[in-house]
């Protein structure tokens, strides 16, 4: 495999409803996305490799010189000027075996500004001009991924089908498999869906996607009512891997069924034990909330007190706690401690007004 002179970074590939209304926090396909400001690059910083494309002008080193100029920009963040840097190394150095890694980072820099189609086209070059490449495989993940950003799952799947049939060596065909599944569940294909996960699991071990997949199956069979299958699959995901990775959230869904089933007191023990199992998880916040939910269910209201309580005091970011001054306020109401309870439904309406609570809560305050 060929490397470059100058270093490159390079950039791999590296979401439930609960009852109660209160859900664990969630993300976009794509994550977070704003008004993206390109930041300076230190131009200072390209010098060296300025000097080595007037000294060698012409040759390799000068082509493997405006490549990591491109770089600089990339890893920096300033995909605008990679592109341009990067559209040199095309221009001045085609002879040259650069240009496969230019176009990639191309193609890697319109994704980075959520300009998928163009990412795709320039993923394509690689493939078709570029057969032998070290970046096919990448770019070949690149265009499905940008499919499935598209929610255009269909042809997502055809895509990463597309690696299956015809590129058996592809680095990427259980991040393929993930990929398909994920898209035929975003279209509601269920069963296709847990064909497509059950694949990382049994056809590529020791898959890094083996605890999602199984993750995602249990989450499947929980999504379609088949809540005994469910556990089970999950269970699997805290007992049959040994990385931590996905076990907090298939105890929170196992926890989450036994509620479902009406076993309120079984449904607050398993959210205890994510408290005490993975503590320092985000989803141990919620699990915190939802024991003193379940300890309400079953009319044990000064330990549902208790509980919200401590959930508030210990988990100083959990999102909703709006949710806690109310079923706190609500149970003290059952208690008949009005006064008290009203001291916590008046927080509420006073520092969340945009709570979808409040109408509630006023509702108890008899306004």
């Amino acid at each position: 495999m060929r490397r470059i002179i100058f270093p490159a970074l390079v950039v791999m590939f590296t979401a439930v409803t609960l009852y109660a209304q209160v859900q664990l926090p969630t993300s976009s396909i794509r994550g977070n996305v704003g008004v993206f400001i390109e930041p300076q690059i230190d131009t200072s910083r390209l010098d060296p490799y300025r000097e080595v494309i007037n000294q060698y002008p012409g040759t390799l080193q000068a082509a493997e010189a405006q490549l990591a100029i491109g770089m600089v920009y990339y890893d920096g963040r300033a995909y605008s000027g990679s592109m341009r840097e990067f559209k040199k190394v095309l221009g001045d150095y085609p002879v040259f075996p650069v240009t496969d890694d230019a176009e990639y980072y191309i193609a890697r820099s319109h994704s980075k500004l959520h300009q998928d189609s163009l990412a795709i086209e320039e993923a394509r070059k690689v493939v078709t001009l570029y057969p032998n490449s070290e970046w096919v495989d990448e770019s070949l993940n690149l265009i499905g991924w940008s499919r499935y950003i598209q929610e255009r799952y269909a042809d997502a799947i055809a895509e990463f089908r597309n690696i299956m049939d015809h590129y058996p060596a592809c680095k990427y065909r259980d991040d393929a498999w993930m990929m398909i599944g994920k898209s035929y569940k975003r279209l509601g294909r269920y069963d296709d869906a847990i064909n497509a996960f059950s694949k990382p699991i049994t056809d590529f071990p020791p898959s890094n996607h083996q605890n999602e997949a199984q993750l995602e199956i249990g989450v499947i069979r929980m999504k379609v009512a088949q809540y005994d299958t469910a556990m089970v699959e999950l269970q699997k995901v805290i007992d049959l891997y040994p990385s931590l990775k996905g076990k907090s959230k298939a105890q929170y869904e196992i926890a989450s069924i036994w509620f479902i089933k009406g076993d309120k007191r079984r449904a607050a023990a398993e959210f205890q034990k994510i408290i005490d199992l993975y503590p320092n998880e985000q989803v141990a916040s919620y699990a915190a909330f939802r024991v003193g939910y379940c300890l309400m269910g079953l009319k044990e209201y000064e330990s549902a007190i208790k509980q919200f309580e401590k959930t508030e005091e210990s988990y100083k970011d959990f999102s909703q706690k709006d949710w806690l001054l109310y079923f706190t306020g609500k149970c003290l109401h059952e208690l008949g401690r009005t006064q008290e309870g009203n001291t916590y439904l008046q927080r509420l309406i006073s520092e969340y007004k945009g709570s979808s609570l409040v109408t509630a809560a006023k509702r108890l305050l008899g306004m």
